[in-house]
């Protein structure tokens, strides 16, 4: 199914936009964690600095008068569990909570000043605890003594998730904002597509004018091109327009021509006379033939044909050795050369026989009996090249442009032909991306046809 632009445009926009701020909400998460710990630490600091403060040495012994306001420090802490404990030296138990756990070697999290923070579980839940060591001074000697400050994480943890919830839900907020806009962005960007869609579909099928309608420039390269597109057919429309006004004018008049020789023979009471008339109405039903014939070769030339790849040498000596009796009925010395090395073009093969038939046939045609004509096949470094030359009378230069025109005969009036030979043979190569030229022949007598194709490679096609 096909994805319409808005729809692709905000995909591609929101997909990384959601991408980036999982991401992003990750990080926050672990930013909003240790912000929530810092800021509960701090309060473990100044509960355990609290208890510290009321560490008292009686006698050899550290006592704790621990007054009433640090315990109701310690128990305005919302809904999470504190615990303390406070032993001397050697660990020796002074009071609290005797089996709050001790930091394990490289547990710590941080440490700060003279107090080290760390996390652990205490009676099935997870707890974060500081501690706090310090010493009394007393007859040169230091009674050294911590405090331990325990305290549940879930207030902790249910602050990261409040600030990680607003940042998420603000980021997601944004991101639907962002693709709204960009949505309704795109809709007014594609809104000269729809005029263009528009300005199309008034159109009749005949009308191949340019596009002339306002789009962003982005869209000015498609229009460009489809009026390049339209600019190609109308030139090809006139093409077959001129085509069947002229096949209809060379079709009417051999037509007009045979059924006035049929009336007549049909009305000519003399086996000879009317044996003459059958004679002159066979050929100019053979005329009329190789007509129709020729205007079906020039249409399909235009049309779209499958391409294989062909060795020239063998194809056009197939073609030649074709012509071989025609050219001895008529008097000619028919040759053939071969390229020296194999030659792989990529082509029609029905079509390039045609195209060496006209050839062929235009020079054995115009030549006069006794004369040369040849079929030569080289080869460039980029192209094939298949030439036929003959010492026959051959064309001014002024008139070669015009010779290679539909319906142009420039010999004898008495020689049959319709004048398409030699358009169909420049068509035909023009289709196979080649070309075709009139020259001089040897010595600047006759005419020399010369035919470049490009090259291929035969050992990978191309």
């Amino acid at each position: 199914m096909n994805q319409s632009l808005r729809t692709s445009f905000s995909v591609w926009l929101g997909v990384p936009l959601l991408i980036a701020a999982g991401i992003l909400l990750l990080e926050n998460y672990h930013n909003a964690h240790r912000s929530a710990n810092a800021a509960h630490d701090n309060s473990l600091y100044a509960s355990a600095l609290a208890i510290a403060d009321h560490v008292v040495l009686e006698g050899s012994s550290l006592e704790v008068d621990l007054p009433y306001i640090a315990l109701e420090m310690l128990s305005a802490t919302g809904e999470d569990r504190v615990y303390y404990k406070v032993v001397g030296e050697d660990s020796t138990f002074i009071t609290g909570y005797k089996d709050l756990p001790e930091p394990v070697t490289g547990a710590a999290e941080r440490s700060e000043r003279e107090t080290t923070f760390f996390d652990s579980r205490f009676r099935g839940q997870t707890i974060r605890i500081a501690k706090l060591t310090r010493s009394i001074h007393r007859q040169s000697r230091d009674f050294e003594f911590s405090v331990y400050v325990a305290e549940t994480v879930g207030e902790r943890e249910q602050l990261a998730r409040e600030l990680t919830t607003s940042f998420g839900s603000r980021f997601l907020l944004l991101i639907v904002i962002v693709v709204a806009i960009a949505w309704i962005g795109a809709s007014r960007a594609l809104r000269p597509l729809k005029r263009f869609e528009e300005s199309l579909s008034r159109r009749s099928y005949h009308d191949l004018r340019p596009i002339d309608v306002e789009v962003p420039a982005e869209i000015n390269v498609l229009v460009a091109a489809i009026n390049q597109l339209m600019e190609r057919l109308q030139r090809s429309f006139s093409e077959i327009r001129a085509f069947v006004d002229d096949a209809s004018h060379q079709l009417r008049t051999p037509l007009a021509s045979l059924k006035t020789q049929l009336e007549v023979a049909v009305n000519e009471p003399n086996p000879e006379t009317l044996r003459s008339r059958l004679d002159e109405l066979l050929a100019s039903t053979s005329r009329t033939g190789r007509l129709a014939e020729q205007l079906l070769v020039h249409a399909r030339a235009g049309g779209s044909h499958d391409f294989e790849q062909l060795e020239l040498n063998q194809l056009t000596e197939t073609v030649v050795r074709g012509w071989v009796v025609s050219a001895l009925e008529s008097g000619i010395d028919l040759g053939f050369d071969r390229s020296k090395a194999a030659l792989s073009v990529r082509g029609n093969a029905a079509l390039l026989e045609e195209l060496f038939n006209n050839l062929i046939q235009n020079a054995i045609q115009y030549s006069p009996s006794g004369s040369q004509v040849t079929l030569r096949v080289s080869q460039t470094d980029a192209c094939g090249v298949v030439e036929v030359i003959d010492n026959g009378p051959g064309i001014p230069e002024a008139l070669r442009e015009d010779a290679l025109r539909r319906f142009r005969r420039l010999g004898p009036k008495h020689l049959s032909g319709c004048g398409l030979g030699l358009a169909i043979a420049k068509d035909i190569a023009e289709v196979h991306g080649g070309s075709l030229l009139l020259c001089d022949g040897p010595g600047g007598i006759g005419l020399r046809v010369r035919l470049e194709l490009p090259k291929i490679d035969p050992a990978t096609g191309a």
